[in-house]
């Protein structure tokens, strides 16, 4: 699977799953609010989801995740578009 961006979306905010993230994905998360981020990685949702405890009988907290497929638009922080010019391939 090649490097994509996942959105993370937590039903709450989850401060053991947040400190999953910073562990697991040091420079490659971008905390987006307190209950959504963006990570960037080679694997698949499905595994991103277990590996954060949001997927498995044994879960930590209901959530989901999502693939961004290279296309977005809006208005945020400028952190926001940098991390994503460095993290999006196309």
């Amino acid at each position: 699977m090649s490097r994509g961006v996942f959105i993370v979306v937590l039903r709450n905010e989850n401060q053991e799953i947040e400190e999953k993230i910073k562990q697991i994905y040091p420079s490659n998360h971008y905390k987006l609010l307190n209950n959504v981020f963006l990570i960037s990685t080679d694997t698949i949702t499905r595994d991103l989801a277990s590996e954060l405890g949001i997927r498995d009988d044994d879960y930590i907290e209901s959530g989901v995740t999502f693939r961004l497929e290279g296309s977005y638009a809006g208005r945020f922080t400028p952190s926001l578009w940098e991390w994503l010019t460095k993290e999006v391939i196309y």
